[in-house]
């Protein structure tokens, strides 16, 4: 975040944004994917352990 800052700093500056800043942003949406698979697949796997508990 703070590389991503600073990269932000120096467009304003220059107003020249590097091409780096890209791949924080692709970093970021990944990385936010991850956690959303992550909460849906802990509530899928807590769904299937309650369904074979009722059996």
């Amino acid at each position: 975040m703070v590389g991503l800052a600073g990269k932000i700093v120096s467009w304003q500056r220059t107003g020249v944004l590097a091409y780096s800043v890209w791949f924080y942003i692709l970093n970021m949406v990944m990385v936010s994917i991850d956690i959303v698979l992550y909460f849906r697949n802990s509530a899928l796997d807590r769904e299937r352990e309650q369904a074979r508990e009722q059996r």
